[in-house]
């Protein structure tokens, strides 16, 4: 369960300071 919690807060640390239309452009996960 730690490193499933880890993994999440490393990818959204990608996103902390990003303005969302760039989010929802490039978060799809492929």
């Amino acid at each position: 369960m730690l490193l499933e919690l880890a993994i999440g807060d490393a990818y959204g640390a990608g996103f902390e300071f990003v303005d969302r239309p760039t989010i929802e452009l490039h978060n799809n996960l492929k």
